[in-house]
């Protein structure tokens, strides 16, 4: 719904809800020919498109040349396997967080009764903390998130009269029940889809051409990695998710429902009575009560290249720093 607020004179602001600047629909989980991979179901229009979440090490900016030109040339052999139409965005984070590294220790040092195992693993605990607290000790991740788009059936037409037979025949399979049936099976049958042409392509070019050893983000993963970029606090289970998986020889699509509410409203909800969504400026976007700068990178430079680039705004001083490497084209 659409909300106004009243300025000063006779001028009033219109303001849309976030939701309806998204496109996700709901997360997908499917279970088939032995793997468990999550998707996020966005649909723009009547185009439907899923997006599949890969996890991968992180590249080492302290390569060796030759390691370094062994690894981009595996990337772009794995960029020219590309189809029309085909998307990967991906993000690297660098980090100064010991977390999970201690979470791993924690337990072990728990678990043993010798005092010399207790001894060096408390000795690694301290020497992880303080090499994480002098920013020397950076883990790196890589998230690779790939685009698979069904088109709109071919046979479509922008024909009037189409459109209107169409329309009548909705109509009648609505009167005799038969719609619910029949989008069961059009979900179905899009999932599938999305399996067999879209996740498998992309896990043999991230995998095999690329060589980046990933795997695939489950329904979970995907679900807490949305919900990080949003909250701070514990994520709870994902609203709705659609599930496809093998039953007996055939397949099953049913639908997980742990919340009536939307998943991008649960999202942006808040905590502690603060809505979460992202406020904006001209220069900066302001999202889990920290401010992000946005770098824009221009068409097809022929070099690698550092830059650091900053700027003050608003009483606040932004710091960026950038490593671009492009192919000529």
């Amino acid at each position: 719904m659409m909300t106004t607020k009243p300025r000063t004179g006779n001028q009033r602001y219109h303001f849309k809800p976030f939701e309806d600047e998204t496109h996700l629909e709901c997360i997908c989980k499917l279970a088939l020919r032995g793997r468990n991979v999550g998707a996020y179901l966005l649909k723009r229009g009547q185009q439907f498109s899923f997006v599949f979440g890969f996890k991968a090490p992180g590249i080492h900016t302290m390569l060796s040349r030759e390691q370094a030109e062994a690894t981009l040339t595996r990337i772009e052999a794995g960029l020219k396997g590309f189809r029309s139409g085909d998307r990967l965005r991906i993000h690297l984070h660098s980090f100064a967080d010991d977390g999970e590294r201690q979470q791993e220790l924690e337990p072990l040092i728990n678990a043993t009764d010798s005092l010399e195992t207790q001894f060096l693993l408390l000795a690694q605990q301290r020497s992880t903390r303080s090499l994480t607290e002098n920013s020397e000790r950076q883990t790196k991740q890589l998230y690779l998130f790939a685009t698979y788009t069904i088109e709109p059936g071919k046979g479509m037409s922008s024909d009037r009269l189409e459109k209107f037979l169409a329309w009548m025949i909705e109509q009648y399979d609505t009167l005799k029940g038969m719609k619910e049936r029949k989008e069961y099976e059009h979900y179905q049958q899009m999932l599938e889809r999305a399996f067999s042409y879209g996740y498998l392509h992309w896990e043999n070019l991230i995998n095999s051409r690329m060589g980046l050893q990933a795997s695939p983000m489950t329904a979970d993963d995907l679900w807490n990695y949305l919900w990080q970029q949003f909250n701070t606090l514990h994520p709870p289970p994902p609203p709705q998710c659609l599930v496809l998986q093998d039953n007996k020889g055939g397949l099953s699509l049913e639908e997980e429902i742990q919340a009536d509410l939307h998943a991008v409203s649960v999202l942006i909800r808040g905590e502690h009575g603060h809505p979460s969504h992202p406020k904006a400026d001209r220069q900066w976007v302001r999202v889990r009560g920290k401010f992000v700068g946005a770098l824009a990178l221009g068409p097809n430079p022929l070099a690698l290249f550092h830059q650091n680039t900053s700027f003050t705004t608003s009483g606040k001083r932004f710091q960026m720093f950038r490593i671009v490497r492009w192919c000529a084209s």
